[in-house]
């Protein structure tokens, strides 16, 4: 016989089990603002790489009393000139030589140049919570702002196909995603269509990967465990970046893919995402400072606004200034 106190318990967790399959079916039964399977949106036959926040505001669903941007305003253009010299040889002709990060265009009208570009990386540093993970959210549409535009070669991304849109991305994040399967499928995941066991090899030949793998005893054929856990951090990284290389994305977004490892990790994923980073242009954000040194522009956010932005050579020569800040508070970052 069930006493009294028991019976009472049962029903404690009898209620209990239902407000969770109540909570549970609202989540299964409640349909995005953003489809990921919507076929509707326009698409571009070339992609430059321009991009535009125009006015952004935004809080996130999940903190409306927390706000992430207001007037937000970042231009992030593809590509810098190098240097210009007259041509009144040719048509019109534009190559783009993208393993070798260069963009030529030669015009038959007299006074115009021949241009050689390199594309652009752009750094966004600041501390956490100062929105600099949020932009790569919202350039992927994993959320829409409340108010303003955001841009790609002009055109707003809300009427690009959202599906077309991702394509052109890819993304390195400091935690990975990798499925419970074998490294080959991870990496070919980075592409739709059929991949070849070459363009596996060669994608994780430049992610410098290639290597590890092969001195595993099954290979490419070594299962990687859930989210990756019969791998090391560095091993996994080389992975995600193997799998965005595959992809061959015109936009390459790396979110503190570094930050997690060790020195020698690091170095050894740096240089492989120095190699993915030519011909595309590049938005990284960066905890390590040392990671971005190099970059063409290094936009400085606080509190959701960018409060300088330059070279690290111009920001270092900014007395009292948010980067040179930022450099005496992680000492290891140079």
């Amino acid at each position: 016989m069930i006493g009294a106190s028991q019976t009472s318990a049962m029903a404690s967790d009898s209620a209990k089990a239902n407000d969770s399959a109540t909570s549970i079916f609202k989540i299964l039964d409640r349909k995005s603002q953003i489809d990921s399977s919507s076929e509707e949106g326009s698409t571009m036959e070339l992609v430059k790489g321009d991009i535009d926040f125009m006015h952004i505001s935004f809080k996130y669903p999940s903190r409306p009393d927390v706000q992430i941007f207001s007037d937000f305003t970042l231009n992030i253009p593809s590509r810098k000139v190098l240097f210009e010299t007259r041509s009144y040889f040719f048509h019109f002709l534009t190559v783009i030589l993208r393993g070798f990060n260069l963009l030529f265009s030669v015009k038959k009208i007299p006074g115009i140049y021949l241009e050689t570009c390199l594309l652009q990386t752009v750094a966004l540093v600041g501390q956490s919570g100062s929105g600099k993970s949020t932009v790569i959210a919202l350039l992927e549409r994993f959320y829409d702002p409340d108010s303003g535009a955001i841009l790609l070669d002009g055109v707003e991304i809300k009427n690009l196909k959202l599906s077309w849109l991702r394509d052109q991305m890819g993304l390195v994040s400091q935690e990975p995603v990798l499925f419970n399967d074998t490294i080959r499928a991870n990496i070919a995941y980075g592409k739709h269509e059929e991949v070849t066991e070459e363009e596996i090899a060669g994608a994780a030949k430049a992610a410098n990967a290639h290597e590890f793998i092969s001195s595993m005893p099954q290979g490419y054929s070594t299962s990687v465990g859930e989210r990756g856990t019969q791998l090391s951090g560095g091993q996994k990284q080389r992975i995600a970046i193997a799998r965005a290389i595959l992809k061959d994305p015109r936009i390459l977004l790396l979110d503190e893919a570094t930050s997690a490892l060790d020195a020698e990790s690091e170095s050894v994923v740096q240089d492989a995402l120095d190699r993915v980073m030519l011909g595309r242009t590049t938005v990284t954000v960066a905890h390590r400072l040392s990671t971005i040194q190099g970059a063409d522009i290094i936009a400085v956010l606080k509190d959701g606004a960018i409060v300088e932005k330059g070279t690290h050579e111009t920001l270092m020569g900014i007395a009292g200034g948010a980067y040179a800040s930022l450099l005496e508070l992680r000492p290891n970052a140079t």
